[in-house]
């Protein structure tokens, strides 16, 4: 029985000139929860001589098409969205699904092309370079017609391939050149999705997307702060944001066209927006629900927060990174402990009762006192009122170097050391049945961080990986095979005389 989905676009495959497989690496939930994937849908199918049909790394789906159950190599373009370096081996398992050649060279005019786009190989292209035949660097919007008019008249592969190298922001890896970054301006100007797809099922069903049946609105892009560590911050400067007017448009388009009364806002950014407080007031006085998943501590206040919960939102999500203010400041988060307490008192005093905190192990100059320090900031936070069980929720990742962030010549820490600090704090967060801590799995932190800062040595393991299945065990049979010590290399500090693979990438 396949799902029932509100908005969805099925068009004739003989009335188009274009048929483009818009590809999510990961399950449907996951992918129905991604704003550029609605984006990406509604652009592509918004013009009529082009057909755009969605495909997850889904079990129910087989692969195929969600619209019409076609499998890749029914298409002439298959598009993947990259939005994190452990979805490259699901990327090689639906190409292998569909008896795509995995390397470009082996594809020729009877296979489609290959384009994949977002922040992980907009960042780092190299690793997955000689298995796609052209990538997006940047944001979509100000190329896609130009992107689309190519493919649509091309002759042949090659001669779209010639074309594509052209257009700024795209990256035709058969080539090594300067590639700079396509960005827009203005949010205002750029198209925002408003026939979101709405999954018609239960929120307990496994298609439900995580934030439930809502609107995804995105009032920001970019990150103003820049984060010592943080890829948003570096590679989609500057900081935008949309200004009122223009979201209350698309919210009223937006509910008009999906019927549903919950408002996700969207942005890494997002509780900077100079006019916040006002986005947040026409929600809430519009009857609806709103949901903002993340908020930076210095802005929280009384009015914000009681605007959220009057929106039915219960939970308030910080991100000290750490809970030692000195190693806060070094990584570039100027942000306080003081203001991080604040910020949990304002909320317990509005009605919020649970409350979730975003940290990192593993960082740059970090001492075991830096990880106590964690523990301690968490006590304290719960100090405040939130005494229930499991109220403050504790999720660790563990430091990734990224390209073109200052942090790109560190290696990722010791996995020795790593293990050894996360047993530490979670021997400190069992004692107090306030907090609740999830930490990332240590094995793929590692192949995240080989992967990060990989160049085209790495494309041989990803695919030996997924046709070994795509679990950790496989990635360990690829390692052997390529003789590569994927920890070695992740660990790695580079110099800045150091050769870097995507050197040639211009994100500024």
């Amino acid at each position: 029985m396949l799902i029932k989905e509100f908005n969805i676009v099925k068009k004739n495959w003989r009335e188009v000139d274009l048929k483009f497989a818009l590809c999510y690496p990961s399950v449907y939930r996951v992918g129905m929860t991604c704003l550029a994937v609605h984006l990406l849908y509604e652009l592509l199918n918004m013009r009529r001589n082009v057909l755009c049909e969605r495909v997850f790394f889904e079990p129910y789906f087989n692969m195929r098409s969600v619209e019409s159950n076609r499998v890749l190599s029914d298409f002439d373009v298959v598009g993947f969205s990259l939005q994190y370096e452990v979805d490259y081996v699901n990327f090689v398992r639906m190409l292998l699904s569909s008896n795509i050649p995995v390397y470009s060279r082996d594809r020729d005019d009877s296979h489609p092309i290959v384009i994949a786009g977002g922040p992980a190989v907009s960042s780092n292209p190299e690793p997955v370079a000689p298995l796609v035949d052209a990538i997006v660097i940047g944001e979509l919007e100000p190329i896609i017609d130009d992107i689309l008019n190519i493919f649509i008249d091309s002759e042949d592969r090659e001669s779209c391939l010639d074309e594509l190298m052209s257009v700024r922001g795209v990256y035709v890896p058969r080539n090594i050149y300067p590639v700079k970054r396509s960005w827009i301006k203005s949010l205002d100007d750029a198209h925002h999705a408003v026939a979101q797809i709405i999954p018609q099922v239960r929120s307990s069903s496994r298609f439900s997307p995580i934030f439930g049946r809502a609107f995804l609105l995105e009032v920001t892009r970019g990150c103003k702060w820049a984060c010592k560590f943080c890829l948003e911050g570096f590679n989609y400067r500057p900081f935008r944001e949309r200004s009122l007017h223009v979201i209350e448009e698309i919210l009223d388009e937006g509910l008009r066209r999906t019927g549903v009364d919950k408002i996700v806002i969207i942005g890494s950014d997002a509780s900077d927006h100079s006019e916040l407080e006002d986005v947040c007031e026409y929600i809430v006085s519009s009857g609806l629900k709103i949901s903002i998943p993340s908020m930076r501590a210095k802005v929280v206040d009384e009015k914000i927060i009681k605007l959220l919960v009057k929106g039915g939102q219960r939970t308030l999500t910080l991100a000290p990174e750490t809970g030692s203010e000195s190693l806060r400041h070094y990584i570039g988060k100027f942000l306080s402990n003081q203001d991080v307490i604040d910020a949990a008192k304002i909320a317990y005093s509005c009605g919020i009762r649970n409350i979730k905190l975003y940290f990192i192990v593993g960082l740059p100059n970090e001492t075991e006192d830096d990880i106590k320090s964690i523990f301690d900031l968490a006590r304290r936070v719960a100090d405040v009122g939130f005494s229930f069980p499991r109220s403050v929720r504790l999720t660790v990742s563990i430091f990734i170097p990224k390209a073109h962030t200052p942090f790109q010549w560190y290696g990722l820490e010791d996995p020795s050391i790593l293990r050894s600090r996360i047993k530490l704090l979670r021997r400190l967060c069992a004692g107090d049945r306030r907090i609740e801590l999830r930490v990332m799995r240590l094995r793929e932190a590692v192949i995240q961080a080989f992967l990060s800062r990989a160049g085209r040595e790495a494309a041989s393991l990803i695919v030996d990986a997924a046709k070994f299945g795509g679990s950790l065990s496989a990635w360990r049979r690829a390692e052997k095979i390529a003789k590569i010590s994927i920890e070695r290399e992740a660990t790695s500090v580079k110099s800045l005389e150091d050769y870097l693979p995507w050197g040639h990438i211009e994100v500024a």
